[in-house]
């Protein structure tokens, strides 16, 4: 064989064996979930309560190559306690059920969900939280999702947070998230060196 054969054979060997090495590490289990909130909730208010009404329009995204349950969905509207970090849904609320049927994502595929949610009841604006300057409310939406290799009962992601101050006609709303930006669920992926699970929940 030529210098040149020689050349061309082992680059076709180098080929073949990075496309052997690519179809195995794409193999690999793979779990990541993110959704698109692209609807959110009417937020109603008086001086003592609030309450939730109204359509939620969510986009699930299989970006892994592993079927995901999507279990239930349920919205929180979350206050502040004292000596707890008002923070990720941290609190205390009430709960919105959604009429909701469990589905399945396959990996790759993206799913368009209608929700429409029934409370358990107004929230009572707690005393602690009525005599601060500015009463704060937090709403988010709380997944229970399943894996082929685990169940994920409780990812609670934060939509927006309503602040109103004392003496103020209206309520300021902060957002947390992007309408056009996917939030992360899931993302969990294995490895030869074991699973790395980047899920916050």
């Amino acid at each position: 064989m030529t210098v040149k054969d020689w050349i061309t054979t082992s680059m076709a060997i180098v080929a073949f064996v990075l496309s052997l090495v690519t179809a195995y590490v794409n193999s690999w289990p793979t779990n990541e979930l993110a959704a698109i909130v692209s609807k959110t909730p009417t937020i109603g208010f008086t001086d003592a309560e609030i309450d939730f009404a109204g359509p939620v329009e969510v986009t699930f995204i299989n970006g892994g190559n592993r079927p995901m349950g999507i279990v239930s969905v349920d919205l929180i509207a979350v206050q502040p306690q004292p000596d707890v970090d008002f923070k990720d849904c941290n609190g205390t609320g009430v709960f919105g059920s959604a009429d909701f049927k469990p589905l399945v994502v396959k990996g790759g595929e993206v799913v368009v969900q209608g929700l429409k949610f029934t409370q358990d009841g107004p929230l009572k604006i707690d005393e602690w939280n009525r005599a601060k300057q500015s009463r704060s409310v937090m709403i988010c939406l709380s997944f229970s999702v399943a894996t082929p290799g685990r169940l994920y009962p409780s990812l609670q992601k934060p939509l927006f947070q309503v602040n109103h101050a004392r003496g103020e006609r209206e309520w300021q709303y902060q957002n947390f998230y992007k309408p056009t930006e996917p939030i992360s669920l899931i993302k969990r992926r294995s490895t030869i060196f074991g699973e790395n699970d980047a899920t916050a929940n």
